[in-house]
């Protein structure tokens, strides 16, 4: 028989099966790197056009605080994509909402948001900056943003200190009653179950699965059915349970975990409960159903690429066999995972499997084998030592070479300052010949600055010129309005008296001599004329009332502050809450002024009143150098802008011209059933 020709039949099938393995190896990258690249392309496409379309809105949007929100929505998009651009809109936001503390507060947030993982000390203090802005905020959104900044305050001071009991402090007694005073259940039982994860790595389990449980009792009612976050409390809970070799619960925490997780095949979560799983099957001494969970949490660990998760089942897969004295499985086990890049190539994963090795070899009287596992264990532990050491005799020998080439320089130093000496004394005479030309330069250079400084003194004159015609045309404006609207409640005023005095007395009269008619007569009709004796009487009211709306005694009298707290007080009602807050306001404002701001005032409040069926409406009011700020908010039914721009009423009308006659601006946020906010801006000329 030719055997060569055998040999070679075998060595060309041979050749055939590896060409074919490799070209089918090469598609199925080939196929790989188009979906990656198609995939990649796909996403920056998306990304692009969100981009595109929030700048397009940002260059439509009149208001500062209009762009200030767009701009940290696009902070907010870019956190987990790019924190370079994330930070950049974020600055832009923090820019345009200057003189808004909510704005202002929110671009700060998000800043410490972009800076969280890179720099936690430098996100500290923009989380430190919100909390400084919202200090005093009463307002719903701003409490949850103000317990966010806390959380996430604490999360970056734990992260520099490694102090888990001050993060913890933070979460108690700031965060969570801030998250419950803003009516954000959601923030409340995230934040317990932060909490608890701080008493779990702590080692206070007791305490973790109290905070664990109140997470989940909040998170039934405002989660979704299906929320991964409700089951990841559930599966911390099991294992807390174990811990506490209290195992009667863990079974129901695990099922509702699995029930949650079911509509989330990908999520992380499932090699944490197949992980969990496993280990209370362990621990009840179901070996089967044990390894057959562990194994599916070591796929998952694997295919997600966890290598932390994927070293932690392995080795409760290797306990799990323990438990069941299979110590043959266990060597089995270990022995495989120790070829095992993904787990393996950890040093520390490493580390715990030579000796778990070492153990396993001993119970199975392999000594030779347990004792080389031993040295090998000894052997990597002295290398990671080793290498620690290396690496900081490493930094001692870079300061001490830092500290050579020091002196190295001083030295050089010290010989060049001998040469420039030297070179200076062989020089001087070059200065003298020199000093001439100086001076000639000197003196041009004079000539040059004296004209350049007229020409910028004339420029200088011109700009102050048009300047001075500027403010001179806005005070003529100014008084043209003063005049105007002191005429206007001038008018209202004398109106006011006049119905007051004259009106209102002769009806008072009228109602007397009725009321005395009434007295003396005793017949069929005295039950019409007592009605109208009491039509007349509420008439009467109204008069005084529509004599007190045209112009407040308590303006005239006592200013503005105290009108507007009157006002806030009138119009509140049993299920109205109306708070009036006032910053920095200057008592001796013309009254021009005060009555603008006084109507402008009104005009929104009695709007809101009106429209919003609201519960609660807030009003500010507080100056800044010549500008005054005012804010009205409200938590009701809300209205679409656009609406509005579209039909405005004679209110807003009101309204508006007498912010335009003040050269200010009036800003609205507003959506349906979401509340309303509008802020005005007025600039003040003494």
């Amino acid at each position: 028989m030719d055997y060569s020709f055998i040999n070679m039949n075998k060595l060309l099938n041979i050749s055939i099966i590896l060409i074919d393995i490799f070209w089918k190896s090469l598609i199925g990258i080939v196929f790989c790197l188009l979906v990656f690249f198609q995939a990649t392309a796909q996403t920056t496409a998306v990304d692009k056009h969100y981009t595109d379309s929030m700048k397009v809105l940002i260059q439509k949007a009149k208001a500062d605080t209009s762009k200030a929100l767009l701009f940290n929505k696009l902070s907010r998009y870019w956190f987990k994509k790019d924190t370079g651009k994330a930070a950049s809109f974020a600055r832009k936001a923090l820019k345009l909402g200057k003189g808004y503390p909510y704005y202002s507060a929110l671009a700060n947030y998000h800043l410490g948001v972009s800076y969280y993982y890179q720099n936690p000390a430098g996100a500290q203090k923009y989380f430190q900056a919100t909390i400084d802005l919202l200090e005093d905020a009463k307002a719903m959104r701003s409490l949850s943003l103000l317990s966010k900044a806390w959380k996430n305050f604490g999360a970056t001071k734990q992260r520099v200190t490694g102090n888990n009991k001050v993060l913890m402090e933070i979460m108690l007694n700031h965060a969570i009653p801030l998250a419950q005073a803003a009516g954000d259940h959601i923030a409340e039982a995230e934040d317990y179950g932060a909490v608890a994860l701080v008493y779990s790595n702590l080692l206070n389990h007791e305490k973790a699965i109290l905070y664990y449980k109140k997470a989940i009792q909040i998170g039934k009612e405002v989660f979704d059915k299906h929320s991964t976050t409700l089951a990841k409390f559930y599966i911390r809970l099991a294992q807390n349970d174990m811990e506490m070799k209290q195992l009667k619960p863990v079974a129901p925490s695990l099922d509702s975990a699995r029930q949650l997780l079911k509509n989330a095949p990908h999520s992380i979560l499932q090699a944490m409960y197949f992980k969990t799983l496993g280990m209370y099957y362990a621990r009840i001494q179901h070996t089967k159903q044990s390894l057959q969970a562990l194994d599916t949490a070591l796929r998952l660990s694997r295919r997600l690429q966890l290598p932390y998760m994927a070293g932690s089942v392995v080795f409760e897969k290797f306990r799990s066999y323990n438990f069941a004295q299979q110590y043959g499985a266990a060597k089995e086990v270990l022995t495989q995972v120790l070829h095992d890049s993904l787990i393996a190539s950890k040093p520390r994963n490493k580390l715990r499997l030579l000796k778990y090795l070492a153990e396993t070899n001993k119970h199975l009287g392999e000594v030779n084998q347990a004792y080389r596992r031993l040295e090998q264990y000894t052997t990597l532990a002295d290398s990671l030592h080793k290498a620690n050491v290396k690496s900081k005799v490493a930094e001692l020998e870079v300061k001490y070479q830092s500290e050579k080439k020091q002196r190295k320089i001083l030295s050089l130093q010290n010989k060049t300052q001998a040469q420039q000496l030297s070179i200076q004394e062989n020089r001087l005479w070059n200065y003298t010949l020199l000093a001439g030309i100086i001076i000639l330069l000197l003196i041009c250079g004079v000539v040059y600055l004296l004209y350049r400084n007229k020409k910028r003194k004339m420029e200088q004159e011109k700009l102050l010129h048009q300047q001075k015609l500027k403010d001179i045309h806005q005070k003529h404006r100014l008084s043209l309005y003063d005049a105007m609207l002191e005429g206007q409640e001038q008018e209202r005023q004398r109106l006011a008296q006049d119905l007051h005095d004259g009106l209102g007395g002769m009806l008072a009269g009228v109602k007397l001599k009725l009321s005395d008619i009434a007295d003396h007569q005793k017949s069929s009709q005295d039950m019409e004329l007592y009605k109208v004796i009491n039509q007349l009487d509420n008439s009467v009211q109204e008069l005084r009332r529509i004599a007190h709306n045209m112009m407040p005694e308590t303006l005239l009298r006592f200013g503005v502050e105290t009108a507007l707290k009157d006002l806030c007080e009138s119009l509140s009602r049993e299920h109205l809450n109306i708070e009036f807050q006032v910053y920095q306001l200057d008592k001796e404002l013309s009254q021009t002024i005060q009555i603008s701001v006084y109507r402008i005032v009104q005009e929104l409040l009695t709007n809101a009143v009106k429209h919003a069926h609201a519960d609660n409406i807030l009003v500010q009011c507080s100056q800044n150098e010549n500008r005054i700020f005012i804010t009205v908010e409200d938590d009701g039914q809300g209205f679409d802008i656009q609406s509005l721009k579209n039909k405005k009423g004679i209110g807003f009308l009101n309204i508006q011209k007498r912010i335009d006659m003040l050269h200010g601006k009036m800003e609205m946020d507003s959506r349906p059933r979401e509340g309303t906010v509008i802020n005005v801006e007025v600039n003040v000329y003494e």
